[in-house]
């Protein structure tokens, strides 16, 4: 009878002490839906475009207000608008240390020192406003997309050539494996593609919706890094288009995004996972490879979306701007 009680009291004493230690090691829910990240930024702000350096904590924004930066993943940002000429900014580059930010009016602004400086690098006659920006890893090469056609630096911004002097240029992306190919969306002529730097261009608009002479152009492509020659484009027009084959024939995909303007585009490093934006229906995603997509906007309750980001990083962050409402993080999946 002693040895019965006995050992019931060590069974209830271990079983009191397992459910202590599994109520106080159980892990708290995680959180899902979109943060704010405005410690530090005016209110009522707009977002215009976002940028990270990759594997770091240092992210810019460009806004109505100028530029911001933030060296601990959006917690807290600082104002960073010394030379500047304009704070009307539209999109935003960054390559360690060197940053180059695309004005409303006022052209190009290049800093050498993460923001703490800004000078002009890039103006024209000929209303100097900036769509788009890509800067490569070297530094050396930038192309900026403009209302007049696109322009080349092969000196890190210091001397510009016009090489492609047609249309209104929405955007322009560099193949990740070759920087020789480009892509460009430009106003009444659709997209196109160079493989010789900008020096020759190709249309390639077979099977993009057109009305007349007015062909889709693209105002954002994304690669498929496992596949560059697997690409994605959004029009702002007609919705969502891929490429299997570098450009060469797209085909509609997206259709629950088929009523929706999408105004950017965004994806994960080596995941079959992107993010898509309209600014008046919020952000969508899809875990497939643009087959299906899912609306997101836990948190974000009636904000306008503006720009969009994933970060090169380990844990690739989404950031998302706002008209009026700063900036968000994607806390989830």
């Amino acid at each position: 009878m002693v040895k019965r009680l006995f050992k019931l009291l060590l069974t209830n004493a271990a079983a009191l002490l397992l459910a202590q230690c599994s109520s106080t090691t159980a892990p708290a829910p995680k959180s899902s839906g979109w943060l704010t990240r405005n410690a530090g930024l005016p209110e009522t702000l707009t977002v215009t475009a976002i940028t990270n350096v990759p594997e770091t904590q240092t992210l810019y924004i460009g806004t109505h207000n100028g530029i911001y930066k933030s060296v601990n993943n959006g917690e807290s940002w600082s104002e960073i608008n010394k030379g500047l000429e304009t704070n009307d900014i539209s999109c935003i580059a960054a390559r360690a240390n060197i940053v180059y930010a695309g004005s409303w009016g006022k052209g190009v602004y290049r800093s050498l020192n993460g923001g703490e400086e800004w000078q002009s690098v890039w103006s024209s006659d000929k209303n100097p406003h900036v769509n788009d920006i890509f800067v490569s890893p070297s530094h050396q090469t930038v192309y900026v997309a403009t209302e007049h056609g696109l322009f080349k630096s092969e000196n890190g911004g210091e001397t510009w050539a016009h090489i492609f002097q047609y249309g209104k240029i929405r955007t322009v992306a560099v193949h990740p494996r070759d920087s020789t190919t480009l892509y460009i969306g430009a106003r009444w002529h659709g997209n196109l593609r160079s493989t010789d730097g900008g020096v020759s261009w190709h249309k390639i608009n077979n099977g993009v919706h057109s009305e007349g002479d007015d062909v889709a152009a693209a105002n954002c492509f994304v690669f498929d890094l496992k596949n560059p020659d697997h690409l994605v484009m959004s029009t702002g027009w007609v919705d969502l288009y891929q490429s299997l084959n570098g450009g060469e024939r797209w085909e509609h995909v997206g259709d629950q995004l088929a009523d929706l303007s999408i105004c950017a585009l965004a994806a994960r490093e080596k995941s079959s996972t992107m993010w898509a934006v309209s600014e008046t229906d919020g952000v969508f995603v899809s875990h497939d490879d643009c087959a299906s997509w899912h609306p997101h906007n836990e948190g974000l309750g009636q904000a306008k979306i503006k720009s969009l980001h994933v970060t090169r990083s380990t844990n690739a962050e989404v950031f998302v701007g706002t008209l009026g409402k700063g900036i968000y993080i994607y806390a989830g999946d």
